[in-house]
C-alpha cells in the first residue's frame, strides 16, 4: 500500500448514475403545458356548463374575482376547475410514468440480490 493509495480511490469512484437529463426536460415542459391545458379545459368546460345544466344557481361562479383594489382578470369557476384539471393532468402523467417505469425500468432483482423466498406450504395430514 503506497503514500497516495487513499487519494487514488476517490479517482477512480465513478459518479452514480441519476436520472436521464432528458427527464428534466420532459418534467420542466409538464410544469409548464399542464397548467395551461387546465385553464384552456376549465374554460371550455365552463363554456359548456350551461348548456348541460350544471351549476344553474351559482352566478357568482362566473363573475371576474373581484378583490379590494383589482379584479382578477378570471372567475372563481376557471380558479377552482384549472386547479381541479391541473391536479388530475399531473395525477394521470404520474400513473403514465409508474407504467412506462414498471414496464421498461431496471429489474426488481439485481444480479447480487437472492432469489425472493418461497413461501411455505403447511403440512396437513
Amino acid at each position: 500500500m503506497s503514500k497516495f493509495d487513499h487519494f487514488d480511490s476517490q479517482k477512480q469512484k465513478s459518479k452514480q448514475k441519476g436520472p436521464h437529463p432528458i427527464w428534466r426536460g420532459i418534467g420542466c415542459l409538464m410544469i409548464i403545458i399542464i397548467p395551461i391545458m387546465a385553464y384552456a379545459a376549465a374554460d371550455l368546460f365552463l363554456q359548456a356548463a350551461p348548456g348541460m345544466g350544471l351549476f344553474p344557481q351559482a352566478a357568482d361562479i362566473y363573475q371576474n374575482i373581484d378583490l379590494k383594489y383589482f379584479v382578477l382578470p378570471f372567475s372563481l369557476g376557471e380558479a377552482i376547475f384549472t386547479v381541479f384539471f391541473a391536479i388530475l393532468g399531473f395525477l394521470i402523467f404520474s400513473f403514465l410514468y409508474t407504467f412506462v417505469y414498471r414496464v421498461a425500468g431496471p429489474p426488481k432483482y439485481g444480479p447480487t440480490d437472492a432469489p425472493p423466498p418461497k413461501p411455505v406450504k403447511k403440512k396437513r395430514r
